[in-house]
């Protein structure tokens, strides 16, 4: 049983080979190599290098480039949970990489297509370029990309689950919750779905509460815990009480500067809720594995084309976890609505994610 576990520049390459108890772990692009215990049931039969687009009766590729850890309970985590459940409904064999930062993600599609990868996904919108400019080089390889709207003949598609809902329901809940009137919003980077999940979430507020107040920080980044936490006392101290956090790596750290300071927060795309049970009240869950096992679904059916799909409430990939015990009635009552007026059509989605 093997799974390839490829590190970003600046971190070792990890290659996993479950053999007889141990693996062997092998530094990428040139390098030693030691030895570890496996982790348990994981993995598949190793590769030996060459592609099974030629032999029908091979199990497929699959590799899942991201751009975090999969430790972080949210977007990289649900993503790597989903490769993990795509290959034991289908039998693929898997690898991922971790930490792949944008100017590195060009060489880890080549890196995969080159060792015969049937499908290659990148995991965020940051790898829509890269993924569109190796395709070209490799058009018997399937490339996608999540969180962006992007399609390329013959071989690029793209997924997103609704990245708008998820910043509704969040500014809904948050609005119904404040008991000043005033809601913040801390993000990660500046990019299109964190961009519709901040402005969605004053939509959502807005729509379940029209004279609620809003403002909203971006941070930049991912990693910076430290600002992450100083932006959130920042909207604290203008008088917010309720902070979603949208940060990947740092939603944890805003959601600690919330419980510091007394004030409820929530976060969108991971479980957060046990983290903090009297100052978290649910969380609205961003499912990223829905999306990768969608897409190793198309390509072992072959049915994976260069087209965008993106899924939602209807589908099950946003959805809210269960709340917790604290929580008025009344405001549970109040986010049902505001999901019900979003099913009927009730409600204009702001879309910016090209």
């Amino acid at each position: 049983m093997s799974i390839k576990r490829i590190f970003g520049k600046g971190v070792v390459m990890l290659l996993i080979v479950c053999l007889v108890g141990s693996v062997s772990v092998l530094a990428g692009c040139g390098g030693g190599s030691k030895e570890e215990p496996a982790p348990s049931g994981e993995g598949e039969k190793p590769s030996d290098g060459s592609s099974s687009s030629g032999d029908s009766s091979a199990p497929k590729k699959v590799a899942l480039i991201l751009p975090g850890e999969i430790t972080d309970m949210g977007w990289n985590s649900y993503a790597y949970n989903g490769l993990m459940k795509a290959r034991d409904l289908y039998g693929v064999e898997v690898a991922y990489s971790e930490k792949v930062s944008d100017s590195d993600a060009e060489e880890f599609f080549r890196g995969y297509a080159k060792d015969g990868y049937d499908l290659i996904i990148g995991h965020g919108f940051e790898f829509g370029e890269p993924a569109t400019k190796v395709a070209k080089e490799f058009p018997d390889v399937k490339f996608a990309v999540t969180s962006i709207n992007l399609s390329q003949e013959p071989n690029v598609g793209s997924i997103t689950t609704d990245n708008p809902q998820q910043g509704f329901l969040a500014g809904a809940v948050a609005a119904l919750l404040s008991e000043k009137g005033k809601i913040g919003y801390v993000g990660g980077r500046e990019i299109p779905p964190v961009i519709e999940k901040q402005k969605n979430s004053e939509l959502g507020a807005k729509h379940v509460r029209p004279d609620c107040e809003y403002v909203s920080v971006i941070l930049g980044t991912y990693d910076d815990l430290q600002k992450a936490k100083e932006s959130t006392y920042s909207l604290i101290e203008q008088g917010a009480d309720v902070i979603i956090a949208n940060a990947d790596k740092s939603t944890i750290a805003i959601l600690e500067a919330c419980k510091e300071k007394g004030i409820k927060g929530l976060g969108i795309g991971g479980e957060y809720r046990d983290l903090a049970p009297e100052t978290i009240p649910v969380d609205v869950i961003n499912d990223a594995s829905a999306c990768i096992v969608v897409l190793v679904e198309k390509l072992v059916k072959g049915e994976f084309k260069p087209e965008f799909t993106r899924i939602g409430i209807k589908e099950g990939a946003v959805r809210l976890t269960e709340w917790n015990d604290w929580v008025p009635q009344e405001v549970k009552d109040g986010v049902q609505k505001a999901i019900e007026d979003l099913e009927a059509g009730k409600v204009e989605l702001i879309r910016v994610a090209k």
